[in-house]
């Protein structure tokens, strides 16, 4: 084991992964800690912890992606200028939590 053999028990221990790299991360730091190896922190970089929050191709089969897209899609839409006058001279973080309650509430029941 590299922690022994190089003597850096007392070390901190850190993991990160990328993109599906976040999965094997998550993973790795569950089976670490039940081994007794306890972790400093882990840095998820791009981070995908549930591929089905992003499958909103399956029509019919997954409604969760099209609510959790909806506020990065309200985001664009401010950004560009291509709301109404009502909510494009809103604040954008006042507007995204009221699209956030939306998407999560109103419209993911409505899906």
């Amino acid at each position: 084991l590299y922690l022994t053999r190089y003597r850096r028990w007392s070390s901190p221990l850190f993991l990160a992964g990328e993109s599906y790299g976040t999965l094997r991360a998550a993973g790795l730091a569950g089976h670490l800690v039940e081994r007794g190896i306890a972790l400093n922190g882990i840095s998820l970089i791009s981070a995908v912890l549930s591929y089905a929050t992003l499958d909103m191709w399956a029509i019919g089969l997954n409604d969760l992606p099209y609510s959790l897209f909806l506020p990065s899609f309200a985001a664009t839409a401010w950004y560009h200028k291509r709301l109404s006058d009502a909510h494009q001279s809103r604040d954008l973080t006042d507007f995204l939590a009221e699209v956030e309650e939306y998407a999560t509430g109103d419209y993911l029941l409505a899906l």
